[in-house]
C-alpha cells in the first residue's frame, strides 16, 4: 500500500474585515487621546455659571418691564384719542340737527313771507297836499242888500280860516286865535322832516366766521382767554351767511360806543394776527 502524503496544520487569516475595522476604531480613539492630550481647550465646552444666568434673566425682566411702561403712554393716548373722535362726532350730529332744525323754521318763514298779503302803502297826501284853492270873490251889485247872506268877503275870510286850520293841523301847530286879514299860503312841509328821527343802531366788529355755530363757540372761548383786555367788557352774537352747504356763521361782538371805537379795536385785533371788520352789533345771542 502506497503511504498517504502527511500535512500540517491549516492557517486562520488574521486580518478579516472585523478586524480591520476595529483596528480603524482604535486609531481613531488613540488620535482623540493624543489630541485632547495636546489641546484640551478645543473640547472645553464652556458652560454658564448661576450667577449668569441669574443676571442675564434679571436683565431680560429688566427689558420687559421697560417695554411696558413704554407702551403705557401710548395705549393712554390711543384711549385719548378715541374719546376726542366720539365727543367730536357726537358734536356733529347735534350740529346737523341744529343746522337742519333751523333751515326748516328758515324755509317755514319765507314761505310765510311769500304768502302773506303785502299791507297798503301809507299816502301822505295830507301832509303834502296844496293849500285848498279859494273861490274868487262875486261882486255885489250896488243896490244889493247886506240881509241877503253872507257876503263875497265874509265867505272868503272863511275859508282862510279853514284853511289856516288845515295848515297848523299838518304842521302840528295848535294856537288858539287866527287872524282875518291877509295871510300867507301855508307852506307845505317836505316827507323827510316828518319823519321820526331812527335812533342810530349799536356798532359792532366782526370777529370771527365759521361753519358751525359750536366753532364760534370755541372761538370765542379763545378770544376771551388770550384777548380778554380787548373784549372784556362786550357781547357775542352770531350772523348767519348763506344758505344750506355754503351756510357760514359770523362772530359779532359788541357793542362799541362809536366808529372811530370800534376801527381802534380792529387795528389792535389785526396787529395780534386776528381778523376784524367793523359792523352793526345784530344778531342772535350765541
Amino acid at each position: 500500500m502506497s503511504a498517504l502524503p502527511t500535512t500540517g496544520p491549516a492557517r486562520r487569516r488574521i486580518l478579516t474585515p472585523y478586524v480591520i475595522i476595529w483596528m480603524a476604531i482604535a486609531s481613531f480613539a488613540l488620535a482623540y487621546l493624543a489630541l485632547l492630550g495636546l489641546r484640551p481647550h478645543m473640547f472645553a465646552s464652556k458652560t454658564p455659571s448661576a450667577t449668569e444666568i441669574d443676571q442675564k434673566l434679571a436683565q431680560t425682566r429688566r427689558d420687559m418691564e421697560r417695554g411696558l411702561a413704554d407702551l403705557d403712554p401710548l395705549r393712554r393716548t390711543v384711549g385719548e384719542v378715541k374719546m376726542d373722535v366720539a365727543n367730536l362726532k357726537l358734536a356733529a350730529q347735534e350740529a346737523s340737527v341744529r343746522d337742519q332744525v333751523l333751515i326748516e323754521k328758515v324755509a317755514a318763514l319765507e314761505t310765510g313771507a311769500a304768502t302773506a298779503p303785502k299791507a297798503p302803502e301809507r299816502a301822505h297826501t295830507a301832509a303834502t297836499a296844496p293849500a285848498a284853492a279859494i273861490p274868487p270873490t262875486p261882486k255885489r251889485k250896488a243896490g244889493e242888500a247886506s240881509s241877503a247872506g253872507p257876503s263875497a268877503e265874509e265867505i272868503r275870510s272863511r275859508a282862510l280860516q279853514e284853511q289856516e286850520k288845515q295848515a297848523q293841523v299838518i304842521n302840528g301847530q295848535h294856537s288858539g286865535g287866527i287872524e282875518t286879514g291877509s295871510i300867507k299860503r301855508a307852506n307845505t312841509v317836505p316827507p323827510a322832516a316828518r319823519r321820526q328821527v331812527a335812533k342810530p343802531q349799536a356798532v359792532g366788529v366782526i370777529l370771527a366766521r365759521a361753519p358751525t355755530i359750536d366753532t364760534l363757540r370755541l372761538n370765542w372761548s379763545i378770544l376771551t382767554d388770550r384777548h380778554a383786555d380787548a373784549v372784556r367788557n362786550l357781547h357775542p352774537r352770531y350772523v348767519v351767511n348763506g344758505k344750506a352747504s355754503k351756510r357760514t356763521y359770523g362772530l359779532v361782538v359788541g357793542p362799541v360806543a362809536s366808529t372811530a371805537e370800534a376801527k381802534n379795536l380792529c387795528t389792535v385785533m389785526k396787529a395780534r394776527g386776528m381778523p376784524c371788520e367793523v359792523s352793526v352789533y345784530r344778531g342772535n345771542a350765541l
